[in-house]
C-alpha cells in the first residue's frame, strides 16, 4: 500500500515538474521572440514546447509566423504537420509534410510522419511508400518500422508485418508497445508459442502491467490450454489490477476446479505422478485447497506403501 502511494506521489511530482519546466520554457521563448522579432528560431522552439504540452493550436499560431518569415524552413513544416495531426486535421498535416519533403527531400522524419498521416487517413499503400523512403534515408527509425508494420497488417500481409515489428524491437528493445503488438499479431496468425514468448518478454520489461498478465493468461487458457500457466498469469493480473477483475476471478475458480478434477481422474486410473503434478500446480495458486492437500497426502501415503 505504501509503495503504491509513494509511486503515485512520485509520478504526480514528475508531472508537476514537467509542467513547471514547460511554463518556464514558454516564458523564455516568448521573451526571446519579442526581443528578436525577425528571428524564427525562438518561435520554432516555442511551438515545440506547446506541442509537448498538448497545446497544438498555440503551436500552429507560432508556426504560421515562422513560415511567413522563412517559407523554406523544412523543420517548421514538419512541426506544423505534427500540430495538425495532434489537432485531428490529417489532410492539412499531409499537405505540411509534403511541403517539408519538397523543400528537403533528405528529411527522413518528414517522410516518417507523412506515412503516419496516410495511415490515419486510411491509405496504407501511400503510407508504405513514404515510410520505406524514410527508412531508405535513415534505417534506424524504430517508429517508422512500427507504422510500416501497421500498414502491412491492414493489407493482410502478416509476414511483412511481423518482420517490421521484429526490426522495430531490434532497434528499440525497450519499446513495450511493439512487443505487445507483435504478440497480438502472432496470436492472430495462430503462432501461439511465439506469441507467448513475446508476451513473456513484454512482461519482463514491465512486470506490473496488468494487461500483459491478462493477455498472457488468456492465451495460455483459451488457445494453448495450459491451465497452470494461465492461473499464474491471472493471479499476477489480479495482483496489479486496481479494481475490477471479477470475471477473471470466476475464470480462475473454474480453472482451479478443473485442475482438481484432472488430479482426481489421474489418480483414479493409476497415474499418481500426473495427479501429483496437477496438485502441485493447484497448490501454487491456492495453498489452502483442502481437497488438493488431502489428495497429495493420499498419494504420498500410497507411495510409502509401495515401499
Amino acid at each position: 500500500m505504501f509503495g503504491s502511494v509513494f509511486l503515485g506521489l512520485l509520478c504526480q511530482g514528475s508531472l508537476c515538474a514537467r509542467k513547471d519546466l514547460d511554463a518556464e520554457e514558454i516564458r523564455l521563448y516568448r521573451e526571446l521572440s519579442r526581443a528578436n522579432e525577425d528571428d524564427p528560431v525562438p518561435l520554432l522552439k516555442l511551438s515545440s514546447v506547446y506541442l509537448r504540452a498538448g497545446r497544438p493550436q498555440k503551436a500552429l499560431r507560432c508556426l504560421r509566423q515562422v513560415v511567413q518569415m522563412d517559407p523554406a524552413r523544412a523543420e517548421a513544416w514538419v512541426e506544423m504537420g505534427n500540430a495538425f495531426l495532434a489537432s485531428e486535421r490529417t489532410l492539412e498535416g499531409i499537405d505540411a509534410f509534403e511541403r517539408a519533403v519538397e523543400i528537403d527531400p533528405s528529411l527522413a522524419p518528414a517522410y516518417a510522419n507523412l506515412g503516419l498521416a496516410h495511415l490515419k487517413q486510411g491509405n496504407p499503400e501511400n503510407a508504405i511508400r513514404v515510410l520505406q523512403t524514410s527508412l531508405d534515408i535513415a534505417p534506424d527509425q524504430y517508429l517508422a518500422h512500427y507504422h510500416l508494420a501497421e500498414a502491412y497488417w491492414i493489407l493482410k500481409e502478416e509476414e511483412k508485418c511481423i518482420s517490421e515489428l521484429e526490426s522495430c524491437i531490434d532497434l528499440s528493445p525497450q519499446f513495450l508497445r511493439a512487443r505487445m503488438r507483435l504478440a497480438g499479431v502472432l496470436e492472430e496468425v495462430e503462432r501461439y508459442e511465439q506469441a507467448a514468448k513475446s508476451y513473456e518478454e513484454a512482461r519482463a520489461l514491465d512486470p506490473t502491467h496488468p494487461l500483459i498478465h491478462l493477455r498472457l493468461g488468456e492465451l495460455y487458457d483459451h488457445k494453448m490450454h495450459e491451465t497452470a500457466k494461465a492461473l499464474q498469469s491471472y493471479k499476477s493480473f489480479l495482483r496489479w489490477e486496481e479494481g475490477g477483475g471479477r470475471a477473471v476471478r470466476r475464470r480462475m475458480r473454474l480453472l482451479i476446479d478443473r485442475l482438481y478434477v484432472n488430479a482426481l481422474r489421474s489418480y483414479s486410473v493409476g497415474r499418481a505422478e500426473d495427479s501429483m503434478n496437477y496438485v502441485r500446480s493447484l497448490l501454487e495458486i491456492e495453498p489452502l485447497h483442502k481437497g488438493a492437500r488431502d489428495l497429495a497426502e493420499q498419494i504420498r501415503n500410497s507411495r510409502r506403501e509401495d515401499y
